[in-house]
Formats: structure tokens, C-alpha cells, sequence
């Protein structure tokens, strides 16, 4: 062992030798671990100490204390270090389990910012995993820390430990938290102490409410850095072990920072939690900057969850990813884990037998270039007991599509025993500075689920935030639940039919597919054939700028779609067919646009 020697005038000093995982050994007591206390007598002050007589014998770690069950049970220690005025030091953090590994055994870990950060320099961000073989009892990580000659506050960060294998984590918690905390040397101090210290936090999931596991996800702050990116984790916990595979989607959307302009890494996964664990973390790129610019957020929305249940019954959570800026002076906030995620509330059932669909609507901040994707959340009232399908398409409104979003018309389904899904949208940016802009989505032709209000559809809005005339208005995000679409009056003795105005930008070349959706009074219960035509209308000649969808009320309690007026279509007239099997409601009929064709917003065709 190598002692450094000075002529500073200073009290005597200790540091401590970490005695762990013997090896044909036992330490006394059967302790885990052992910590021994090394004094360096100062001789720079005339008056030579000397050593004691009787040291004192190490000090012996027992902990985590016995539990009962067929695997050892683990813990760790919060450690302090003195910080230093340069370069790095790897520091070491003590792992004990109850009793030795009867097999191999392991624990994941990974650390996360507090008052340090690893984007202010004070630590490098990592993750890892603890391994102990059979008979082995203790062990320890490493992580690299930073020095700096700034005078500050103590400051520190935590290592979370998780997803333990042939291991429990003390106190039967889902996760443990260990907290490293950097001492001060550049502020004058006297009173400089460290080494191991307490054993760490259990961190618990959710309560447990029955069989059938119930997940939580935790949010968390981080401090945006100037430069390059970090990894941002997010724990997931579950309520127990689980028997069987536990697996949701997950996929991140703007508040107010945005990932078209480089704040984030936008991301859309699946996670899969093994039968016998109890937690996870998912993993994102937060990338920084050096704009003075107000703390930012941005959100991970957790659907499809399948083989357990979200915290609360939700069909969805939302975990919200807190960037706090740090290019304005002091940070106004400590990072760290934070609230978990909140719930999204389900519709309100109104049918016993099936269930009920509600979309919502969508905002996301535009950027400069490029194509970011936008996304519409999708909730049922309960989980599904058979697949639920039904179908979706955009419709131009302010915003064109090709120029500001690709137009989409697929179906959808969310499979049976899930609650939720993410429909996708396409958004391209612009440096053009202009309004606020905004298309529709139009849901339709549900199967095995109605929509909520009985309505024969919903008409969601996904709303683009232009960045490019300064501050942005507003906030992105998942907005309201979507309005229905009131079908046609019912007639006692025919289905009535009635179809959508549309409009869309004629642009200066090229061709365009749009679709115009058909509604009915009613399910059709013998085929019903309707004759379609598409062409220029007197009011919507070339070189016109339309702009339309599917109308929604103000106050966003439903509209009825279809006008009373017969379209008048004079020229370019294409005749084609649609036919509506038994058990249709909406169908949709597609025709090629050519150019200079429109059908103008305010027109439909309504029969018999």
C-alpha cells in the first residue's frame, strides 16, 4: 500500500481498508465483510503523535439481516468520498448478501444524477452488473468519479440497484437505492470524513392488488449538460416476482422539449419483464446545448401493457423526463427520480358487453428539417376480451399533407387482454414561418368495441407547434379526448347514408390519393351499393387554397358529418363503386385525384 507524504501543518488522517469476498476463509462472526481503520499521524507541527497501543479491531458488516426464502437476499452502502482537485478516482461500492450464493447470482445496476451530474463532470454515468458465484457472499462496483477545483456544496448522486437473479432485495423491495456522496475540499473546510456508510434504501413497486401483477414507473429530472448526451434510464417496478412474462410499449412525445430540434432522441420500444422479476429501466439520449433556455420535459407514454396491469387501472401511464436547464446560472432544481407516472383515465363504460374506444388528440413541436413522428393515443374502458379493430385515416386541415405530414389510411388493433395503443403519424418540418398547424385523424368501422358516446366515430386533432417565429405557443403532448361523429338520422324504413366532405391543397404536379369517408344511419344488414363520382366543383376551380376535414364542433361534443346539398360536380366527373357488407357502418371509398380536382369542402352526397 502507497502513502503520499507532505509538510502541511494538519490533523491526523484516516482513511479505511475494505476486507470482502474471502475465499477459504471466513471473517470472524461470519460477517460479510470487514472495515478496518488506517491513521496517518501528522509530523509537521513539532509534536510527534504516537501509535497506539491497542489500535481497535475492524469493524464487521453483517447486514442485510437474515430473511427466509430460497434465495439470499442482497443490500449495498451509501459511500462518501473527499472530492480531490484533479483527474478522477474510481471509487468502490460495497455489495453483501445474507448468506453465501448457494449458484450463481447476479444484480443490475445503473446510477442516476442528483445534486452531481454526470453532465456537469462530477461522475461518469454507467451501468453494470454485480455477479456472485457459488459460496461467494460479498462483492463491489466501481464507478469513476470527477475533481474539480470549484468551492461548492457536498454534492451526490445514486446508484439504483435492480432486476436481481437467484437474489431478493432487502426488505422484499423491487429496487435499491445507494447514495455516493461527494465531500467538498475546495471551500476550506476542516470537518473532511468519509468512507461506507449506512446500508441503502429499499425502493417498493406498486401495492399489490391481486394475482395479476400491477407495474409503476417512475419519473425523473436530469440536468441537460452543454454538450454531447447522456443516458437517461426510468425504473419500472412491479408489485411481486411474476410467474409469467410480463411486456408494454413504450414510445416518447414532446411537452416542450422537442426531438425534431435535437433535445431528446425520439424512441418507440417494447420491454419485457422475465417471469420471476420485478423491475426494468428502459433507456433514453437526452442530448444538451448551451441555449439559455427555460427548464424542458418531454413525456414517455406506456401502452399495451399485456400479462399485468398499469398502477391504478389505467389504460396507459405517462412518465414525464424533466431536463433542467443549466446554461442560465444556478439549476432550479435537484435532479433525480421523481413522481411516478400518472395515470390516463379510461372512458366511461357505456356498454356491458364490449368495450368502449376513445381516441385523443395530439401536439408536437414542428422543427426545422427532416421528420419526426407524431403520436395518437388510443384507450378502452377496459381490456379487451377479443381483438379490437377498427380503421383510421388523416384529412387535410391546415396543414397539407406530403408538405407537413404524410397521409395514412390503415387499419388498427389493439389485441385481446390490452387496454391501449399508439396510432403513428408522420410530421416533416419546415423552416417557414406560419401559424400553428393542425390535420384530423379520423377513426371509424369499429369491431368488437363501440366508440365512446355510441357515436359512429371520433375525429382527433394532431396540432403542429411552429418553431420558426420565435417562442413556441403552447405545450405538445397528449390533448383531450377526441369528439364523436353523430351517424346519419335513422329512417324506419331505409339505411341512410351520408358522406364526408373532404378538401385537400391541389399543389402544382403530381397526383393525390384522398379517402372520403361513407357513414350509415345504422349497420347495414343487406349490401348497400353506392355509385361515387369526383371532379372540380364550380367553387373549388385550380389555383383555389382549401384547406378543410372532417368538422368538429367548438365545444367538442360531437358534430354530425354529411351536408343536405347534393354535390354539383360539372366536370372531370370518374364513376366508380363502394360496396357495404352486412355489419358495415363507415366504409370509405378512394379514388386517384388528379390534378386540379377537388371536392370541396361543404359538399357531400346524401341518399337512400
Amino acid at each position: 500500500m502507497i502513502l503520499r507524504c507532505d509538510i502541511l501543518l494538519e490533523d491526523n488522517e484516516t482513511f479505511e481498508i475494505v476486507a470482502y469476498d474471502p475465499r477459504g476463509l471466513d471473517f470472524p462472526q461470519d460477517a460479510a465483510a470487514v472495515v478496518a481503520t488506517s491513521t496517518i499521524l501528522d509530523d509537521d507541527d513539532g509534536i510527534p503523535d504516537q501509535p497506539s497501543a491497542n489500535p481497535g479491531e475492524a469493524r464487521l458488516i453483517f447486514e442485510p439481516e437474515p430473511e427466509p426464502g430460497a434465495f439470499p437476499t442482497v443490500t449495498a452502502y451509501d459511500t462518501s468520498y473527499i472530492e480531490g482537485d484533479s483527474s478522477f478516482k474510481r471509487l468502490n461500492v460495497l455489495v453483501t448478501l445474507d448468506r453465501p450464493a448457494t449458484a450463481s447470482a447476479s444484480i443490475d445496476w445503473f446510477t442516476q444524477q442528483g445534486s452531481a451530474a454526470n453532465s456537469e463532470g462530477d461522475f461518469d454515468g454507467a451501468s453494470g452488473t454485480v455477479n456472485f458465484v457459488a459460496g461467494q457472499r460479498s462483492a463491489s462496483l466501481q464507478v469513476l468519479t470527477r475533481e474539480d477545483l470549484l468551492p461548492e456544496p457536498d454534492e451526490s448522486f445514486e446508484i439504483v440497484f435492480n432486476n436481481p437473479r437467484s437474489l431478493n432485495i432487502v426488505d422484499g423491495a423491487q429496487a435499491l437505492s445507494v447514495e455516493v456522496t461527494t465531500v467538498d475540499n475546495d471551500s476550506g473546510r476542516a470537518d473532511l470524513s468519509s468512507g461506507i456508510g449506512a446500508a441503502g434504501t429499499p425502493i417498493f413497486g406498486p401495492e399489490q392488488v391481486d394475482q395479476l401483477p400491477t407495474l409503476r414507473v417512475q419519473g425523473t429530472d436530469i440536468i441537460e449538460g452543454d454538450s454531447s448526451f447522456q443516458r437517461v434510464s426510468l425504473l419500472v417496478t412491479l408489485d411481486g416476482p411474476t410467474d409469467t412474462l410480463v411486456t408494454l410499449d413504450y414510445a416518447t412525445q414532446d411537452i416542450t422539449a422537442s426531438a425534431f430540434n435535437g433535445d431528446y432522441d425520439a424512441l418507440a420500444r417494447s420491454v419485457t419483464i422475465d417471469a420471476g422479476q420485478q423491475s426494468t429501466r428502459p433507456e433514453f439520449i437526452l442530448r444538451g446545448d448551451e441555449l439559455i433556455e427555460g427548464d424542458e420535459a418531454f413525456q414517455v407514454l406506456l401502452t399495451g401493457i399485456s400479462g399485468g396491469r398499469f398502477e391504478g387501472g389505467a389504460p396507459a401511464l405517462e412518465a414525464t423526463i424533466g431536463i433542467i436547464g443549466d446554461d442560465g446560472g444556478a439549476v432550479s432544481r435537484v435532479a433525480g427520480r421523481t413522481e411516478p407516472a400518472t395515470g390516463v383515465e379510461a372512458p366511461v363504460s357505456t356498454a356491458p358487453i364490449v368495450p368502449v374506444i376513445q381516441i385523443h388528440d395530439a401536439t408536437m413541436i414542428e422543427g426545422s428539417g427532416s421528420f419526426g413522428t407524431m403520436r395518437f393515443l388510443v384507450t378502452l374502458d377496459r381490456p379487451a376480451p377479443s381483438p379490437v379493430t377498427f380503421n383510421y385515416t388523416t384529412l387535410d386541415g391546415s396543414d397539407s399533407r406530403s408538405e407537413d405530414f404524410d397521409p395514412i389510411a390503415r387499419a388498427f388493433t389493439i389485441p385481446a387482454g390490452e387496454q391501449s395503443g399508439v396510432i403513428s403519424v408522420t410530421i416533416r418540418g419546415d423552416t417557414l414561418r406560419e401559424d400553428d398547424e393542425s390535420f384530423d385523424l379520423f377513426v371509424y368501422n369499429a369491431q368488437n368495441a363501440n366508440f365512446a358516446g355510441n357515436t359512429i366515430g371520433q375525429v382527433a386533432r394532431g396540432t403542429i407547434l411552429d418553431n420558426d417565429s420565435g417562442a413556441v405557443r403552447g405545450e405538445a403532448g397528449r390533448g383531450d379526448p377526441a369528439p364523436g361523429v353523430l351517424r346519419p338520422e335513422p329512417d324506419d324504413t331505409f339505411v341512410r347514408v351520408a358522406p364526408v366532405a373532404v378538401s385537400m391543397r391541389e399543389f402544382d404536379s403530381g397526383s393525390q390519393t384522398y379517402s372520403v369517408p361513407i357513414l350509415l344511419s345504422e349497420p347495414a344488414r343487406p349490401d348497400v351499393t353506392l355509385n361515387l363520382a369526383h371532379g372540380v366543383d364550380r367553387v373549388g376551380h385550380r389555383g383555389r387554397g382549401l384547406s378543410g376535414g372532417l368538422g368538429r364542433a367548438d365545444d367538442r361534443r360531437g358534430v354530425r358529418c354529411g351536408a343536405d346539398r347534393a354535390a354539383d360536380l360539372r366536370r372531370h366527373r370518374h364513376r366508380g363503386r363502394r360496396d357495404l357488407r352486412p355489419g358495415d357502418q363507415p366504409g370509405r371509398g378512394r379514388g386517384p385525384a388528379r390534378r386540379g380536382h377537388h371536392l370541396a369542402n361543404g359538399i357531400a352526397h346524401r341518399g337512400r
